[in-house]
């Protein structure tokens, strides 16, 4: 009975994006159009069909509540009915800012948070009955995060545009809070496709073509700081720090509390022994790979621009994208070997090129990020391994050659100090 019910309030849902078509009779339209004929407007169809928004929002409301008082029933899960609630709010969520009423994507968002927030748990617990859901919501959070309607400060306003940036920061958090700590529970292809997901958030030029005025970068800027550090504390975690933390965490805050169990249960993360780090090292390639694109597609840009300066929102992405570098740069020193392998150094390595052409910038803010990362390389500057094996051959011979001349000196030494021994032993004779 409980899932029939939840199966008729998602159909009542989908009214608040799509109301279902109205069947006028033929009497009906040709009186419309006589009335339309002498200046009426048909307003009562009008009526009808926004009345059908808020009544879709409602059942959504009522699917929630219900959902999070039945998530653990039995029959709940074998209908598979968290599965059944994602596919109908994805349209919503998708649509976002081409929904009828902006209440219906901002409702449809705050219910998947909190009905994730219950069902993610069962899902871990019970993870036979939960196979097929993790594709459609991965799916479901990328259409929304990254929508293909577009929005800009004439549209909507500059409030309203902070406070639609802070939805997305929270699913980011979620994200952070509610999967990545429990990665290790949770399929190995979901995983990956929430790193690229932070990796597509992580840097703003992904959905750059939102991006109409200066204020636009700096909130969405907000959006990719919350990206990134939430990648980079996936990506890159020391076991040893992590153990050393534990001991603490019961007196910590919950943040930070929050903070150590992702450490902790994140190295178990995917795959069993075989691919422990794996998905770390794959996050920390996706960002060196994002890395590259934005610094190359920047000092192309400039390089063309000629002495006409880029927009600002351009110059605050690149500056970010240095410091970012600059972070990764410092965490990558500090993490175990079994976290970064030898191509993401030499991935690493491979951007200085790009880092030494952003130097013709004219931009200060640009100037000083620059200079950050460029001196977190100064410990990967080395020399040549040709003269290392040269020099320490070199080091050998004169070493051997040392040896033989102390061992000579010492051999002459104790023949002289025979000889006078006998000379003072026959003088006394």
């Amino acid at each position: 009975m409980i899932p029939a019910i939840f199966r008729q309030l998602l159909v009542f849902s989908k009214f608040a994006c799509t109301p279902p078509s109205l069947h006028i009779g033929e009497q009906h339209n040709k009186y419309s159009k006589t009335t339309n004929h002498y200046g009426g407007n048909n307003s009562s169809v009008e009526v009808v069909s926004m009345n059908y928004i808020p009544f879709g929002e409602k059942s959504i409301s009522i699917c929630v509540k219900l959902y999070q008082c039945t998530a653990t029933e039995e029959s709940v899960m074998q209908e598979h009915i968290l599965h059944e609630i994602i596919k109908a709010l994805r349209t919503p969520l998708a649509m976002k800012y081409k929904c009828l009423s902006s209440s219906t994507w901002k409702l449809a968002i705050s219910s998947l948070i909190t009905v994730l927030h219950t069902g993610l748990k069962v899902a871990r617990a019970k993870s036979n009955y939960f196979t097929g859901m993790w594709d459609d919501l991965a799916d479901t959070l990328d259409k929304f995060l990254f929508p293909q309607s577009v929005c800009t400060i004439e549209d909507r306003g500059l409030e309203e545009i902070v406070l639609d940036e802070t939805i997305d920061c929270q699913v980011i958090e979620l994200l952070r809070d509610e999967v990545l700590p429990y990665a290790h529970e949770m399929p190995h292809q979901f995983i990956m496709q929430i790193v690229v997901l932070l990796n597509k958030g992580s840097i703003h030029s992904a959905s750059d073509s939102n991006i109409c005025y200066e204020s636009d970068w700096k909130l969405r800027e907000i959006f990719a700081k919350t990206c990134f550090e939430t990648l980079l504390q996936f990506s890159l975690l020391d076991d040893n720090c992590n153990n050393n933390r534990s001991s603490v965490s019961s007196t910590a805050s919950p943040s930070t509390a929050a903070a150590n169990a992702l450490n902790a249960n994140i190295a178990n993360a995917v795959g069993g022994a075989g691919g422990k780090d794996f998905a770390g090292r794959l996050a920390v390639t996706a960002l060196l790979h994002r890395f590259q694109e934005v610094l190359k597609r920047f000092n192309d840009d400039e390089r063309q621009s000629g002495k006409c300066p880029l927009p600002r929102f351009r110059l605050s992405e690149i500056s970010f994208v240095l410091k970012a570098i600059a972070t990764l740069v410092i965490s990558m020193k500090k993490a175990p070997a079994s976290k970064v392998n030898k191509p993401a150094w030499d991935q690493l390595i491979g951007l200085y090129p790009y880092l030494v052409d952003c130097t013709t910038t004219t931009s200060p803010e640009v100037s000083r990020s620059l200079r950050e990362a460029l001196l977190q390389y100064t410990d990967l500057l080395h020399a040549p391994k040709c003269f290392n094996n040269n020099n320490n051959n070199v080091d050998n011979t004169a070493t051997s050659s040392s040896s033989s001349n102390i061992q000579c000196v010492t051999s002459s030494s104790s023949v002289s100090n025979e000889t006078q021994q006998q000379q003072h032993s026959n003088g006394q004779e």
